[in-house]
């Protein structure tokens, strides 16, 4: 899932070229073909007019063409949250970062059948969840960067930890039900942003004899 693509270098523009006619080319594929195990790689690189060895210097397998790349979701959110204005709270620009992506990426029919496609197959598996950890562990070091007084780095994976469950448990909620009233997804992440901070209101703080 690559969210941002201005690159003024020829070489990295066709590769991004190539690499986007393969995402495309894919997803034709599965929507004629009916299902995930149907379009095969020879087929989307037939479709796509590239080779076997340019589809796997851009994607692992099928699963990172048919669906969203998370490494690349990763770096692009990272690199969103830079762009926010220093001065904001970290919490805030982790999502407001989120909510800018979504906006951009989720405006092509493409990337949300993508996206849709990420949900119902993609969180669980074990490379995804190792994933999360590793963004939850970068976010927190950027949040950390930005924080003073003590124990900044663990009051920073707390904050990084607490945005990536609005953003996992909102993308959730608009799967499963914004997008059949075809509401934003800014909408969820943000109905679940107010969910998760009652929740904590209501737990914390904790007592322990």
């Amino acid at each position: 899932m690559s969210l941002t693509s201005s690159n003024s270098n020829g070489t990295s523009l066709r590769k991004l070229k190539a690499r986007q006619k393969m995402i495309v080319a894919a997803d034709e594929l599965f929507e004629e073909l009916g299902g995930y195990e149907a379009t095969t790689i020879d087929l989307i690189v037939e479709r796509a007019g590239v080779s076997r060895r340019s589809f796997f210097n851009h994607f692992k397998g099928k699963a990172d063409v048919l669906m969203l790349d998370l490494r690349t979701s990763i770096e692009d959110h990272l690199a969103a949250f830079n762009d926010r204005p220093k001065n904001e709270t970290p919490l805030v620009s982790a999502l407001m970062s989120v909510e800018y992506i979504y906006q951009n990426f989720l405006s092509d029919p493409v990337n949300m059948r993508r996206f849709e496609r990420q949900m119902k197959y993609g969180f669980a598996n074990s490379s995804q969840l190792s994933l999360f950890s590793e963004w939850e562990q970068r976010l927190g070091d950027k949040i950390a960067m930005r924080l003073k007084g003590k124990k900044k780095e663990e009051r920073a994976r707390i904050m990084a930890s607490h945005a990536l469950l609005i953003i996992r448990l909102g993308s959730d909620s608009w799967f499963k039900n914004g997008v059949k009233k075809n509401q934003p997804i800014i909408k969820s992440i943000r109905a679940t942003e107010a969910l998760v901070n009652q929740v904590v209101a209501e737990i914390y703080p904790i007592t322990i004899d």
